[in-house]
């Protein structure tokens, strides 16, 4: 936020909007009536680096007025002094995610990509396949940095895929949101459990994969969680290599012998 004011060595700022105070609020913690107030600078002008992610409490999605004002007015008493408006839209925050393909063959890479705005550190990614919930027959849960664009990328290395059994496997992709705290979290006490607000922790590994992942895609809808997340999917398939029939050729001839193969070469 940034501007010129020739009245005055500050400037102060407030917001109206959605589920605000009429008059105005404050911009740092809108249930409370305070102005912020910022240095102008000896060229007149002045500027504030205004972190939402620092906002005490929560902001509804939506418009949102910021106001400059020359002395410590609120908006309904305005009419004798300096003030400068300009409007800013606040999204909640936000996940996308996808993965490098439908299918991968046992021994190759498998890439999970996507965007989680709203400034959270981390996404966490739970996989579920048979006997496998992170790790073989072990629960284990993926961490992965959100760089500063909001994007994010983890990849399952061939090392990893190599040891999977063929099949569907089930991903999920877990954004904190606007507490940066995860909702959902792997029990610490207890081996192969979850545990979440409002709800008694419980053993998910020995279930199926649907089932796994339909038990921590539950305790995520709870109204207890106000995390978002993603599913997706992929299938794990056994390396092959094909070669299409020949047929007839005359000796000394060149022809082009053909295949497929699901294994990256």
């Amino acid at each position: 936020l940034s501007g010129t004011c020739t009245e005055g060595d500050k400037v102060y700022l407030f917001m109206t909007g959605p589920n605000l105070r009429s008059e105005g609020a404050s911009i740092l913690n809108p249930a409370k009536a305070e102005f912020k107030a910022v240095d102008v600078e000896a060229d007149d002008t002045w500027s504030y680096k205004w972190n939402t992610g620092d906002i005490e409490g929560t902001l509804d999605a939506g418009g949102y007025t910021i106001w400059a004002v020359s002395e410590e007015r609120w908006k309904g008493n305005l009419s004798d002094v300096n003030y400068a408006t300009t409007s800013v839209h606040l999204n909640t925050g936000y996940l996308t995610a996808t993965s490098s393909g439908a299918t991968v063959a046992k021994g190759d890479e498998l890439k999970i990509t996507g965007s989680a705005m709203g400034d959270p550190d981390n996404v966490r990614i739970w996989i579920f396949g048979k006997n496998y919930y992170g790790n073989p027959g072990k629960l284990y849960v993926r961490t992965e940095t959100v760089e500063s664009d909001g994007s994010f990328e983890h990849t399952l290395k061939s090392a990893d895929t190599d040891d999977l059994a063929a099949g569907q496997y089930f991903v999920i992709i877990q954004h904190p949101m606007g507490d940066k705290e995860f909702g959902v979290d792997v029990n610490s006490s207890e081996v192969g459990d979850i545990k979440a607000p409002g709800m008694n922790a419980f053993k998910i590994t020995g279930l199926q994969a649907s089932d796994a992942a339909s038990a921590v895609i539950n305790a995520l809808d709870s109204v207890n969680v106000d995390d978002t997340y993603v599913k997706l999917t992929f299938n794990v398939q056994e390396a092959y290599i094909t070669i299409d029939p020949i047929g007839i050729k005359e000796a000394g001839s060149k022809f082009t012998i053909t295949g497929t193969t699901n294994v990256a070469v």
